[in-house]
């Protein structure tokens, strides 16, 4: 729009020029060559360079200084190129800083009285009147919009605190509220776990010492231990459900499945599914979260190391066993360089893994050839021994 401005207005100041005289050949020549001269200069200064005007002052200085030469030579062949006045306030006050585009207007004032005060040898009261005038609105016009844009500034720079307020704000009650719940279920296991385990030792060491005088309180003692373990695993069942991770929480386990393959999908690019088969049916939580932790942790070995195009999660559903099994077609590795220790990798690492899977009398195996992908399978049973370890049995 600015452009189209400028070259506009330089067409009809030199329209109104060719018309109002009839002009030599040589004077023509040198008009309308002061014409292209500034058109060219424009085009190379503002269209190709502006943001070079508003960083250097030097380069500001060159292009106003070139204009104004340019402008002063077609002014003192033709007062028709006033017109061009707005033009150049136009871009003073899009180019340059509150202090110097009040600068340049002044010399602009002044620059577009000088030819026609050499022609006449002196200076009309209108045309002194008509300068001060629009030099004072342009004045206003200058210090409005650099209140303006200070008080916009301003406004960005409370936005910008206030949101890094926010940020800070929620962050600290992240914190807050990761403490509290650590002492929460700090608090639940002494209350619980700590003191029914305590008293389950002390009647099993009652049991023993009235074993070693022959005493029959033995089966009272340890019937009493029986049902206080009963009662701390339904304790730690609560617990477990406390600590429900919040993909499950939000629906069954193939849909946190599917999320986390949707996930890997949007955000690498490679094609990512869940399959299931079988029945699908509620598991013990123990079990859920472990599947759940275990393709999680394989889908990040993928997303870090495989470089793979397709990964496939199947969930499997059988009789007595869930099995998981996570399968791309990437770079794959050597299994047996796997590190011994917990963390491989990174997060939870292949060991752990399998040490949390075998906790449940499952397992976990690898297979992997290098250059042809790999298949990371968890495998645990489901009947009812297993739901009893990992604390789920029911109430006795």
């Amino acid at each position: 729009m600015a452009h189209a401005f400028f070259y506009g207005t330089l067409a009809i100041a030199a329209t109104m020029a060719l018309a109002r005289s009839s002009l030599s050949a040589a004077r023509l020549t040198v008009e309308m060559g002061l014409v292209a001269g500034l058109t060219g200069w424009y085009s190379y200064w503002i269209v190709r360079r502006g943001q070079d005007i508003t960083s250097s002052p030097a380069v500001g200085v060159v292009y106003f200084g070139g204009s104004a030469a340019l402008w002063l030579a077609l002014l003192a062949l033709n007062p028709a190129y006033e017109l061009l006045s707005y033009s150049a306030f136009a871009q003073v006050l899009g180019y340059l800083p509150w202090r110097p585009a009040l600068l340049a207007a002044a010399l602009a004032s002044i620059l577009v009285h000088v030819p026609q005060t050499i022609r006449t040898g002196s200076i009309g009261v209108g045309h002194v009147a008509f300068g001060l005038i629009g030099l004072g609105v342009l004045t206003l016009i200058i210090l409005s919009l650099r209140a303006i844009t200070e008080q916009s500034t301003r406004r960005q720079q409370l936005i910008d605190a206030l949101e890094a307020t926010r940020e800070e704000l929620a962050l600290t009650e992240r914190r807050a509220g990761v403490l509290e719940e650590r002492q929460r279920l700090a608090g639940e296991i002494h209350d619980t776990l700590a003191q029914g385990l305590t008293s389950i030792v002390m009647r099993l060491e009652a049991a023993q010492a009235a074993l070693d005088a022959g005493s029959k309180e033995v089966a009272g003692h340890i019937e009493q231990s029986l049902h206080t373990a009963r009662e701390a695993l339904r304790e730690a069942r609560h617990l477990v459900w406390s600590l429900r991770p919040e993909s499950l929480e939000r629906g069954s386990l193939p849909e946190a499945l599917s999320r986390a393959t949707s996930q890997l999908a949007h955000q690498t690019g490679m094609s990512a599914r869940t399959v299931v088969t079988g029945k699908a049916r509620g598991l013990p939580v123990a079990l859920e979260i472990t599947l759940l932790r275990a393709a999680q942790e394989a889908l990040a070995n993928v997303r870090r190391h495989a470089h793979a195009r397709h990964v496939t999660v199947t969930l499997s559903y059988m009789e007595d066993v869930a099995v998981l099994d996570v399968c791309d077609d990437g770079v794959g590795f050597n299994p047996g360089l796997l590190s011994t220790e917990p963390g491989w990798q990174g997060g939870l690492g292949l060991v752990a893994m399998r040490e949390r899977v075998e906790t449940l009398q499952g397992s976990l195996t690898v297979e992997s050839v290098p250059g042809q992908g790999s298949t990371v399978v968890v495998a645990i049973p489901i009947h009812r021994r297993v739901a009893e370890a990992a604390g789920e049995s029911e109430a006795p």
